[in-house]
C-alpha cells in the first residue's frame, strides 16, 4: 500500500491511500462505510476511528489489524471510486496537502557517512561503526512544502536518503530478523547548513546545522515494505532545476538497513513510527569541486529527492 497524511482545506491531518488510478481515499471514512454498508455495523464510525485514528504514528501502533483495516477500506474504495468521489471520501491527489507521512514520530535517527562514495567525496576515512544524528519533529515538512532559507544562512545543502518507518517496538533485534520491525519506507531529504554544521561538528556535535525548520522533508507517502521489495537494491537520485546532482544505489551502503535496526536497537529502543534513514550517497554541493559555491540551494530553487518505487519528493526554496 502507499499511504500518506493529508489534509483538504484547512481541515486536520487525516491517513489516506493512493488508489491506483491516483485518487487519495479517506481511510478512516471509507472503512466506516465498508463497515456500514456490507456488515451493517451500526458503530462503523466508531469502530473505523479506532482502527484508523487521524495520526499515523497511531495508526502504527495498531499493528496488524490496523493494516488489515487500511487494506479494507482501500480496495473498497477503489471499487467504488464513482460514488465516494461524488461522495467526497475519494479526492484527486492534485487537489490535497501532503503533509509528513509520518507527521509526530518518536524519534528521527539520521546515519552519517553511510554511502561510501559520499565518504570518498568528503575525503575521511570509512567509519567501523555505524554514526548518526537526531532530526528534531518540527524539522519535518511534507511533499511540495518549501524549505525555508533564513537570512543567516549561506550554506544549505541538500541530501537524498530512504526514510525507514519502524512498525513495532524492539529492542536489540538480530539483524537477520531486523526487517521484521520494518512497517515501510518513504523519501527524505536530510538538508543541512553546512557553515553551522562544520563549526559545530569541528566541536564534536551535530544539532543545529541539521534541525532548522523545515529542513527535514519527508514524503509522498509510506510505501509498506511488501511493494518495496529489497531496500538493499534500491536506485536513488536528486535533482535541483531538473539536473541531476545525485545518483546511486543502496547497495552502495557501508551498512545496510538490517545491520543499522539491528545496531541501534541494541543501544535504544525503537518503537512504532520511529524513522531511521539510510544517509546519502555522493554529489552534495559542498564537495562539489572545485567551488562548491553555485551548487548550494538559493531561493528559487527546486529539489526533487526520488527513490526507486517510493515516489517524488518534490519542495521548492524559498527565503525567508
Amino acid at each position: 500500500m502507499k499511504l500518506l497524511t493529508f489534509s483538504l482545506g484547512n481541515d486536520k491531518p487525516k491517513i489516506g491511500g493512493l488508489t491506483k488510478t491516483g485518487y487519495v481515499i479517506d481511510l478512516q471514512r471509507c472503512l466506516s462505510k465498508c463497515l456500514t454498508d456490507t456488515e451493517g455495523i451500526e458503530r462503523g464510525q466508531e469502530i473505523a476511528s479506532a482502527l484508523i485514528p487521524n495520526d499515523m504514528t497511531e495508526f502504527i501502533r495498531g499493528g496488524s489489524r490496523s493494516l488489515e483495516a487500511a487494506k479494507l477500506a482501500l480496495e473498497y474504495g477503489s471499487r467504488r471510486q464513482q460514488e465516494f468521489t461524488d461522495a467526497g471520501i475519494l479526492v484527486p491527489e492534485s487537489k490535497i496537502t501532503y503533509w509528513p507521512p509520518v507527521n509526530r514520530p518518536g524519534k528521527i535517527i539520521c546515519a552519517g557517512g553511510n554511502f561510501s562514495e559520499h565518504v570518498r567525496e568528503r575525503g575521511v576515512a570509512l567509519p567501523e561503526l555505524p554514526i548518526a544524528f537526531i532530526k528534531v519533529q518540527s524539522a519535518l515538512v511534507g511533499h511540495q512544502w518549501p524549505v525555508i532559507i533564513k537570512k543567516n544562512m549561506q550554506l544549505v545543502d541538500y541530501e537524498v536518503e530512504v526514510a525507514v518507518i519502524i512498525g513495532k517496538r524492539v529492542e536489540s533485534i538480530p539483524k537477520e530478523e531486523a526487517l521484521d520491525c520494518v512497517l515501510g519506507y518513504s523519501v527524505f531529504n536530510d538538508v543541512s547548513e553546512r557553515a553551522f554544521q562544520l563549526k559545530e561538528m569541528a566541536k564534536g556535535s551535530v544539532m543545529a546545522g541539521k534541525n532548522f525548520d523545515t529542513f527535514a522533508p519527508m514524503g509522498p507517502y509510506l510505501v509498506t515494505k511488501d511493494e518495496v521489495g529489497s531496500p538493499g537494491d534500491l536506485n536513488l537520485n536528486l535533482k535541483v532545476n531538473g539536473v541531476i546532482r545525485q545518483k546511486s544505489n543502496t547497495k552502495n551502503m557501508i551498512f545496510d538497513i538490517p545491520t543499522l535496526i539491528n545496531y541501534w536497537s541494541n543501544i535504544m529502543t525503537l518503537e512504532p513510527g520511529d524513522i531511521m534513514t539510510t544517509g546519502t550517497p555522493g554529489g552534495v554541493a559542498m564537495a562539489m569541486k572545485p567551488d562548491p559555491m553555485p551548487f548550494y540551494l538559493k531561493p528559487g530553487d527546486l529539489m526533487e529527492a526520488e527513490v526507486e518505487g517510493l515516489g517524488i519528493l518534490t519542495n521548492p526554496v524559498k527565503k525567508e
